[in-house]
């Protein structure tokens, strides 16, 4: 290879990077992370509703002052691109020209007798209530006989003194934003503007669930960042305080952010969406290639032609520990296996066909560690053998998971406080996912569950199916209004009604119209929203909590509980990811036989020894899939310094390894300080990894 080759290539491969780099597709949806299974595919719907982005504010007590504040608080809102509707004052809430139109037609039709000495009798009563009734109660010219009864609102005492209320916490306002909960951009600048007119409210709660989507997305973005810095930095001192050789810390820093880039690039292109956690552990790991460079420095390999071979064993072991990751169904470890192939793959083409020109050699005033061999050895191979194999069974036995993601995110407490006022002081509901694969079908599903359970708020309550319509059109066209409103008339003046004073009555069941049409928009703004999705429509129904053991199992109808839908996806995860650690575990162990042979139990030592102590710890809080990823990790690491151990046990390795841990531990150890838990739970469980193995280099007898 040419001289100017690999620096040719060099600039290329960054060139095409800069060229794929697409920062919109990195996003901190929780979601992303899944397999799109049916649950979560559930999920990504009922997060596709405009509805789900509500808006309450309300301020404890029903004071005058607190219901101005809100009046003036709602007049702010109104001016507000992002904010469709409000609602406060009830008696504000007009009735839709649709409800207006349909009257009849979604009423209940209770038809009556047409006969004379009928008529006559009810048109007595309605004369007694007006003169013996104490209070006024007026007729209703249009239907003075009720034949038709719309009463579409629960029995729920939703306000107070003519206003919204939250129970009995205070009054509510309520405002539909122009967002949905998975347009994170969008989500973000609609929280950013509410807090601006928040900020100064004393008293005031307000809180939507898609504050959840733009303030944990934000507080992870810079979480992750700050780790960055806080690593590179961190290295920049390990490497000034013990190295000493600042052309190699200048080279390796390049190295890695180059890497880092170049992964992140590709990835990008590769992924429609890849999650900001694969940017973090994604730059942890690439500190794992600087293995790489340690082994080749402190041997003298850039001072020498050709290709070292143990370190590219090492490195073909861990690639094909990431290549067999492609399998678990896991969408972040799927983008965190390209994401680190990409790197190391990288790194070790930088570490291997650049370093060489450069000549790097170990400068005699560094760091002194001459300490590393005055320890005195003291655990025998087969016995550490043996403690790891007991261990790693006792914590396999007494280890419980943890399925709750939950645990996973950013602990919002002060938005928790917020959704716990809410929800707290609001009818207890669960949520219902409807699917078909017409409107039509949608609504006759929607008709079969109210059916079932009356109490269920649903679109059914304002729509029609095609048969319905066609049903309840014969019918009223089949009932004699013209012989009821002559008899209806006669008997009204014969009582003393003023003449004329029915002669409106029952006209409007002459306007019936044809054809009967569903607007969605219309809807939607009335609270029943429905949408299309791969060619299949979806709407949502809620029911009270108490009624979720009387629902029966209908097609297409779908009981939408998060945390229950997105364990039984991790429980799938878990398993895959279990069985990848079994398969991953024997594949290496073949490898490792085939590489070291006799001294196979001394390699193994560097990937059993970790994993024990691991499990250990993990036996005493419950384990996630973050932690058992994090073992993955160790595994695929533990494996290079096994064979650099088992093959050459001279100071120069034991110097690389020290250093390269010491990075690792600046690229991982970082991660504990990280208040998300995701990244807080890799951070714990490779430090621990990291120190074991430390541990075993330190006092491990190698003969």
């Amino acid at each position: 290879m040419k001289q100017s080759s690999p620096f040719v290539l060099y600039l290329l491969i960054v060139l095409l990077s800069i060229s794929l780099f697409n920062p919109s597709h990195i996003t901190t949806n929780m979601l992303s992370i899944f397999e799109s299974d049916e649950n979560i595919e559930k999920l990504k719907t009922v997060n596709s509703f405009e509805t789900s982005s509500t808006l309450f504010v309300t301020i404890k007590g029903f004071s005058q002052e607190n219901r101005d504040k809100l009046i003036a608080i709602e007049k702010k809102l109104e001016t507000l691109y992002f904010i469709k509707e409000t609602k406060l004052n009830l008696s504000k809430i007009e009735i839709s020209d649709y409800l207006k139109k349909n009257y009849f037609l979604l009423s209940e039709f209770r038809p009556i007798p047409v006969e004379q000495k009928n008529i006559e009798k009810r048109v007595s009563e309605l004369k007694n209530g007006l003169i013996d009734s104490l209070i006024y109660q007026p007729i209703d010219k249009n239907d003075p006989f009720k034949l038709f009864e719309f009463n579409i609102f629960s029995g729920e005492k939703l306000g107070r003194d003519g206003y919204l209320a939250l129970g009995g916490y205070g009054y509510l306002l309520t405002a539909q934003l122009k967002s949905k909960m998975s347009d994170m951009e969008s989500a973000k600048k609609i929280e950013r503007e509410l807090s601006d007119i928040f900020a100064d409210q004393e008293g005031v709660v307000a809180f939507s669930t898609l504050f959840f989507t733009a303030q944990n997305s934000t507080i992870i973005k810079s979480n992750v960042h700050t780790i960055l810095y806080l690593s590179f930095g961190l290295l920049i001192i390990l490497f000034f305080l013990t190295l000493r050789d600042y052309r190699v810390l200048i080279a390796n820093s390049i190295t890695l952010a180059s890497s880092i880039f170049v992964a992140l690039s590709i990835s990008t292109a590769i992924f429609s969406e890849l999650s900001i956690f694969t940017l973090a552990f994604g730059s942890a790991i690439s500190s794992i290639s600087v293995d790489y460079l340690f082994h080749n420095y402190f041997h003298g390999e850039y001072l020498k032609k050709g290709i070292n071979r143990p370190i590219l064993i090492a490195f073909l072991t861990t690639a094909l520990g990431f290549v067999m990751l492609q399998f678990v169904s896991f969408p972040l470890i799927s983008q965190l296996s390209v994401f680190a192939l990409i790197s190391l793959g990288f790194s070790y083409f930088q570490f291997t066909f650049i370093y060489p020109h450069f000549r790097f050699s170990p400068k005699a005033d560094r760091l002194n560690l001459n300490f590393l061999s005055n320890i005195k050895t003291i655990l025998p191979i087969n016995g550490v053998f043996i403690f790891s194999l007991l261990a790693i069974l006792y914590a396999g036995a007494t280890i419980e998971f943890d399925y709750n993601l939950k645990n996973l995110d950013y602990d919002n407490q002060e938005l928790k406080a917020k959704q716990n006022i809410i929800q707290e002081n609001m009818p207890q509901k669960s949520t219902i996912l409807i699917e078909a694969d017409s409107i039509n079908e949608l609504i006759e599903k929607a008709y079969r569950l109210q059916k079932q359970i009356p109490s269920t708020n649903v679109i059914s309550k304002l729509a029609l199916t095609d048969e319905q319509f066609k049903n309840k059109k014969e019918q009223i066209e089949s009932y004699d209004f013209d012989k009821l409103k002559k008899l209806l008339e006669k008997s009204a003046k014969e009582l003393g009604f003023k003449d004329g004073y029915f002669s409106s009555s029952y006209d409007f069941v002459e306007k019936i119209p044809s054809q009967y049409s569903i607007d969605l928009e219309t809807f939607k703004s009335l609270g029943y929203e429905v949408i299309e999705r791969d060619n299949r429509f979806y709407t949502i129904a809620t029911i009270d909590r108490l009624n979720i053991d009387i629902l029966k199992p209908m097609d297409g109808v779908y009981l939408i509980d998060a945390s229950k839908l997105i364990k039984d996806t991790t429980k799938k995860m878990f398993d895959s990811l279990l069985l990848y650690l079994f398969l991953a575990f024997f594949s290496i162990v073949a490898i490792i036989s085939f590489v070291v042979r006799e001294k196979s139990i001394l390699a193994l030592n560097f990937i059993l020894f970790p994993i024990a102590i691991i499990l250990l710890y993990l036996s005493f809080v419950s384990i996630n899939i973050m932690h058992l990823f994090s073992i993955i990790i160790i595994i695929v690491a533990g494996i290079d310094y096994g064979i650099y151990m088992s093959q050459e046990n001279s100071e120069e390795t034991k110097e690389a390894i020290f250093y390269s841990l010491l990075t690792s531990f600046s690229g991982f150890g970082i991660l504990v300080l990280s208040s998300i838990g995701a990244i807080h739970s890799i951070g714990v469980v490779i430090t621990i990894g990291i120190l074991s193995i430390l541990f075993l280099v330190l006092f491990l007898k190698y003969s």
